[in-house]
């Protein structure tokens, strides 16, 4: 089984095409180069990937990012709060030395 690591917590929609702002804690200029999908922990042990259309930092903190097939504000909004994991070995490619992963 491969191990996840929790990266951050999405908390807001942006703008009306189902864009969110996932709160990380990746430290300055995480690299998301390569990184195809998030993971949302379903239930126990149970992480579901998303796959991402689109992503962008937005500041130091803050990761502007949306997913396929979640295209509206409302459909967003029913994942506000969520955890996002991603694989441990992706954690560390995308981490900068300052990150506490």
């Amino acid at each position: 089984m491969q191990d996840f690591v929790n990266i951050g917590t999405l908390i807001a929609t942006f703008g009306v095409k189902g864009e969110m702002v996932l709160l990380h804690h990746l430290g300055t200029k995480p690299d998301l180069a390569g990184i195809e999908a998030f993971f949302i922990e379903e239930a126990t042990d149970r992480f579901i990937p998303y796959f991402i259309s689109s992503k962008k930092v937005r500041t130091n903190e803050e990761i502007l990012v949306s997913f396929e097939g979640i295209d509206t504000v409302e459909k967003a909004r029913a994942y506000l709060k969520k955890k996002i994991w991603i694989p441990e070995a992706d954690a560390k490619k995308m981490a900068s030395k300052s990150a506490p992963i």
